[in-house]
């Protein structure tokens, strides 16, 4: 195990754990070069996972990663041991190379799924949250599901004639493999696969759409069997991150689902697969979870309503508000009042949240290498950041329309949130 490293801004006086994302090192967003590197292709220059992460093999010929939504550290400590154990997943993480690994900042699935897929990280593709600002459309949209914040709906964005090439930068990940003769493919529930974003972010892989993952997961694997050519093979799995949003990330909704998942994973993927020296399977999550409980949220605009007077709007006219969620909220807030602003938050929070300019958070390094934050990040991101502490969430009112009934959310810099897994191993 490789612990990340600790990090507590020195302007606030919370006395909870910071985690600070360790790019170019022992970070998710090290993973997509990792892969390009092992295989022989081009790596994109975003940096690699640190020596030890990766078994000594010689000669791979595929690499399958599985991405499991949600299933950060915390995660794998409660159910590798103890009497919460799998005993599926306690042999697994036995026979891997196991490696605590930090999510970027925010911990968030738009930034983690956007970076796997297209090789960009958050610092360079800009897509940082579910709900985030995007100077190209001019509104806060959904990336993934390809929407704008109001009216919420799937593919609203597609109705204002915009489109994924229109206001996301490029993707080059899956083309990389393609010359280098390697093939990649993706193994995903078919209503993902077929969303205008991943379309878009897949352009240059095979995909392979499924109904249900432990079809996938089957699948997957005898296609690993049966190709004697390089490939890559890349498979999501949310069943996880949907339990823990409604049930809590410590539940026995959870415990079910997490031993279904690995006890799938086992039998119907690493079984059929045992043999194969030449294969190197790598299990990874985007993100953590951390309990909230939703009746203590402090609803900002609802506290200090003279706060509304100060959030930007765009050419329509209409607020820029809110982007991130209750547990990383970003506000746009116009030049002029940003300190005050600050202010009148921080007071808000007390103790419950820290509050700082993104500008703080890119000179500490929390979106990445200072020297490396591309324009999209700068041009799609909010002036403030407020960050809450273990348990506690902050959001915007909007006469409750953004009210939320999660009692288990991320995207902030707890480690329960930040503090990831790679697990790699042969079958």
């Amino acid at each position: 195990m490789v612990d990340g490293s600790l990090f507590e801004p020195e302007d606030t006086k919370v006395d909870w754990q910071i985690r600070k994302p360790c790019y170019n090192s022992y970070c998710f967003s090290d993973i997509p070069d990792t892969v390009l590197s092992l295989l022989g292709a081009k790596p994109r220059g975003s940096g690699t996972l640190a020596e030890g992460c990766i078994p000594s093999i010689q000669d791979i010929r595929h690499i399958a990663l599985l991405f499991i939504d949600s299933f950060g550290w915390d995660a794998l400590e409660r159910f590798s041991q103890g009497d919460k154990r799998i005993r599926s997943l306690e042999q697994l993480r036995d026979r891997a190379i196991c490696s605590k690994i930090t999510t970027q900042f925010p911990s968030t699935t738009a930034a983690h799924v956007s970076c796997i897929h297209s090789g960009l990280p958050v610092y360079q593709s800009g897509v940082y949250e579910w709900f985030h600002y995007n100077r190209k459309a001019d509104q806060i949209i959904s990336p993934l599901i390809f929407s704008g914040l109001s009216p919420y709906g799937v593919n609203t964005l597609l109705r204002q004639d915009l489109s994924p090439e229109a206001i996301f930068p490029a993707p080059d990940f899956y083309p990389r493999f393609k010359e280098a003769n390697i093939i990649p493919r993706v193994f995903q529930a078919r209503p993902f696969i077929e969303s205008p974003y991943n379309k878009f972010i897949l352009k240059g892989a095979l995909t392979h759409p499924f109904t249900n993952y432990q079809q996938g997961l089957k699948e997957m694997g005898e296609t690993i069997l049966k190709d004697s050519n390089p490939g890559y093979s890349f498979f999501y799995h949310d069943a996880f991150d949907h339990v823990c949003h409604n049930y809590g990330p410590v539940s026995p909704a959870g415990d079910r689902i997490a031993e279904e998942i690995f006890n799938n994973i086992n039998r119907l993927f690493l079984e059929p697969l045992k043999g194969q020296s030449d294969v190197l399977v790598l299990i990874t999550a985007d993100h953590g979870q951390t309990n909230i409980d939703p009746s203590t949220t402090l609803f900002l605009d609802k506290l200090s309503p003279e706060l509304t007077t100060m959030i930007v709007q765009n050419n329509q006219d209409i607020p820029l508000v809110p982007a991130g969620s209750p547990r990383d909220l970003f506000l746009h807030i116009k030049p002029e009042y940003i300190s005050e602003a600050k202010q009148i938050i921080s007071e808000l929070c007390e103790n419950r949240a820290v509050v700082m300019t993104t500008e703080e958070l890119i000179a500490q390094g929390f979106f990445g290498p200072v020297a490396t934050i591309g324009q999209e990040l700068r041009d799609n991101l909010a002036s403030l950041a407020v960050l809450p502490g273990p348990g506690e969430s902050v959001y915007w009112w909007g006469g409750g329309e953004f009210e939320s009934a999660f009692l288990g959310h991320h995207g902030g810099v707890t480690t329960s949130e930040m503090d990831s897994i790679l697990l790699a191993l042969t079958p």
